[in-house]
């Protein structure tokens, strides 16, 4: 199985946590997938987009740049993601996070 949480990292008020609940059902040699929507620095599309995406109900809980995106995910605890960045409206950063085979954030599930 391969966790994707495609468009929703920006939608939670703990990300984080929904980042540990991703470790727990990527089995270790897995990879987790996350892309979002970013803004480009300096340009005020991004921010466009987020208001009018609020306005019919997705409230962005945090906006990322390039940059911030990949702060977030080395100080969650995953400083050896790469990253792919499809250009594009909106940008759209896809972080891909290798598990490995025994990992720190490894633990059994609940069920």
């Amino acid at each position: 199985m391969v966790p994707v949480a495609a468009n929703v990292i920006h939608l939670l008020d703990d990300a984080r946590q929904a980042m540990r609940e991703l470790d727990l059902v990527c089995r270790p040699g897995g990879t987790t997938i996350i892309p979002t929507y970013i803004g480009r620095k300096g340009e005020n599309r991004g921010h466009r987009f987020t208001t009018m995406a609020g306005r019919i109900g997705a409230g962005f809980r945090k906006t990322f740049t390039n940059a911030s995106y990949r702060r977030f995910f080395v100080d969650a605890g995953y400083p050896d993601a790469t990253y792919i960045l499809i250009e594009g409206f909106i940008p759209c950063p896809i972080a891909v996070i290798g598990k490995k085979e025994s990992d720190e954030h490894d633990a059994e599930p609940a069920w």
